[in-house]
């Protein structure tokens, strides 16, 4: 077989390979999608990794997509709108996040979708509410001591209690023998 016939099928076998696996791409995504969901919600996961939070958790599943030029939250995303397997076969992971974004908008309601106003605070109101943020922790430590030192004088007071019944009841059994000699 010359050279260029051997050249041909060959890349005609990768180009049939190329396609084969174009279309297990998205099957491989949505399994990977599943699982790194499966994952974020999993408490042990989280410890185990250190991700104390929602942010951290994403951060370290973020790594693990990188490969498929999407982030974590996107891949969720595009789960939660298209939980078919079939959905996914394609491969076409940029066109069905697209979809799965529009999906999205197109359910927002408009209020949701409206920019949020900015309210202006003068340097007076910030001060204010600063003032009174500190005054309030002052009040909180105030009362977590009192409440402290009450507790630890309960504490005492339920021990004496104790105590005093401990001889109350011992005063009574010198009184019964008392009124028994008496007798």
């Amino acid at each position: 077989m010359s050279t260029a016939a051997k050249s041909r099928t060959s890349y005609k076998r990768l180009l049939i390979e190329a396609r084969e696996l174009q279309g297990k791409a998205g099957v491989a995504a949505h399994r990977r999608a599943t699982i790194l969901c499966e994952l974020f919600d999993d408490a042990e996961f989280r410890a185990d990794v250190g991700a104390s939070d929602d942010f951290k958790t994403e951060s370290y599943l973020d790594t693990l997509v990188e490969d498929l030029s999407l982030r974590f939250l996107e891949l969720r995303a595009m789960l939660a709108e298209f939980p078919d397997q079939s959905a996914w076969s394609d491969g076409k992971l940029a066109t069905l996040y697209a979809k799965a974004e529009e999906q999205i908008r197109t359910r927002k309601p408009a209020k949701e979708t409206a920019q949020r106003s900015v309210t202006r605070v003068t340097r007076e109101q910030y001060d204010a509410l600063k003032e009174e943020k500190a005054d309030e922790a002052a009040r909180r430590h105030f009362v977590e001591k009192q409440n402290s030192t009450m507790l630890t004088e309960l504490q005492a007071l339920q021990i004496k209690y104790a105590e005093l019944l401990a001889e109350n009841e011992r005063l009574k059994g010198r009184i019964e023998q008392l009124e028994k000699m008496r007798a």
